[in-house]
Formats: C-alpha cells, structure tokens, sequence
C-alpha cells in the first residue's frame, strides 16, 4: 500500500514551485482533514486514497481505525462493494 498522500504530494509541488516549503505535512491536521473535505464534495475516489494514506502511516494510531471505517465508506459509493 502506497502510504503518501497524493493530494498533499501534488499540493506540496505546487507549494515547492512557489518557493514555500511545505513538506512534510504528513501528520498535520491538514493530512487528516483533507480526506474529509473530499469525501463531503463527493470526490470519493480522491478520499478514499487518502483515507488510505492515513491508515498506513497512523497504522498504530486510533485514527487509523476512522480512516479505514471512511475508506470503506467512499469505496461503497464508488459502487466497489467488495474492497469496502
């Protein structure tokens, strides 16, 4: 399982070229939030990656647990009922 963000990698390029340093922001609020804010604008397939993200890095911690119950949550309106 690949365990970088891609929206906060692609944000994070964008950052780079405008010579701010942004990275890493892997254990931000904005790395748990940004999913969230996805999935509430039916991106599901761009959620679901980042849900995916967080549960590989935070494996150990309790909200890895959320972003696994999420995932399943965005695989389901994906019409992907077997990965949910």
């Amino acid at each position: 399982m690949n365990c970088v963000s891609p929206a906060l990698t692609q944000l994070a390029s964008v950052m780079a070229t405008g010579g701010h340093a942004l990275w890493p922001v892997q254990h931000t609020a904005l790395h748990s939030r940004l999913p969230a804010v996805l999935q509430e604008r039916a991106l599901y397939d761009l959620a679901a990656a980042e849900y995916a993200a967080i549960e590989c890095d935070l494996a150990r911690d309790p909200i890895a647990d959320r972003a696994r119950l999420q995932r399943g949550v965005c695989l389901f309106h994906l019409h992907r009922f077997a990965d949910a």
